[in-house]
């Protein structure tokens, strides 16, 4: 859900109450209120991407927090909140938490950049939330808190990105940066491999329910990534395979990325070669 209003959130949260427990609902967390007032005003100063992440402060995002930990507790309903991007935010989630009826998630742009990426990229690197600054952003150490890495992979073409600054739809594409990034990461002391799997397979297996995903097990679907550790390179949207040809890591070194994966155990891809795949989807009907 993506700044909704108060009472179609609260509608949503009783309608799903009751439900099978595996059932969560996934949030959005940005308070649309606090959010719109600020856009009409920020509008009226210009169009300099500070502007833009002063409309979407952080105190918008942990209200929205703040009132979405509430109401999971109130009507006992597990939840999960996309792209976290403040410390506040994680802060609050401490103590429900332990109650497991939260998760949250972080993305490579709010973790590794911050609003000087903005101001340098523009549009390319306009996101909601926005990207923050040192006081108020995340951190690799905050990652022991957090359950998933998620790509938010936000494919809008280079045209679209070309548009003014309050015009041009938000959104990074992350799918080919993810892995090199974390796993230049873990080269460098920061992160281990277990953590990597734990935020980019496990949890997100657990949390959405995907039955056979997110472990190498017995009778699991084979989904593997095969990663050389000591690969390097530099990040050029020119080779991407996306369609939205840009990035705000564009120039960043990396050691370590992938180079096969393979899909119930098909190879999709292998040495930067994509191959013929139909995909299949995970479907869940919901019962009452």
């Amino acid at each position: 859900m993506d700044l909704v209003e108060p009472e179609f959130l609260i509608e949503a949260f009783a309608t799903i109450k009751g439900l099978n427990e595996k059932h969560l609902i996934t949030l959005h967390a940005e308070d649309r209120d606090m959010v719109e007032q600020c856009t009409d005003e920020m509008k009226t100063q210009g169009s300099q991407p500070t502007l833009y992440a002063q409309a979407r402060a952080p105190k918008a995002e942990v209200l929205a927090v703040k009132t979405a930990i509430s109401l999971a507790n109130h009507y006992k309903q597990r939840i999960h909140l996309c792209h976290l991007s403040t410390r506040k935010s994680l802060k609050l989630l401490e103590n429900i938490q332990k109650k497991r009826l939260v998760s949250a998630e972080i993305t490579p742009h709010h973790l590794f950049l911050d609003i000087r990426t903005l101001e340098k990229y523009g549009t390319i690197a306009k996101t909601n939330p926005p990207l923050r600054d040192l006081e108020h952003k995340l951190e690799l150490k905050d990652l022991t808190r957090l359950d998933i890495i998620s790509t938010d992979h936000a494919p809008h073409t280079l045209q679209e990105k070309k548009q003014t600054f309050w015009e041009a739809p938000p959104g990074i594409p992350n799918l080919e940066t993810t892995l090199p990034l974390l796993l230049t990461q873990y080269n460098q002391g920061n992160i281990t491999i277990t953590n990597i799997k734990r935020l980019l397979c496990e949890k997100p297996a657990e949390i959405f329910n995907l039955p056979g995903k997110g472990y190498l097990r017995k009778g699991m679907d084979a989904d593997l990534v095969i990663v050389d550790l000591k690969q390097k390179g530099i990040v050029k949207s020119e080779n991407f395979h996306s369609k939205a040809k840009y990035t705000p890591f564009e120039g960043f070194k990396y050691k370590g990325r992938p180079v096969m994966t393979l899909v119930r155990g098909k190879i999709v891809m292998e040495e930067d070669e994509i191959f013929g795949n139909q995909g299949k989807f995970v479907y869940h009907p919901i019962t009452r």
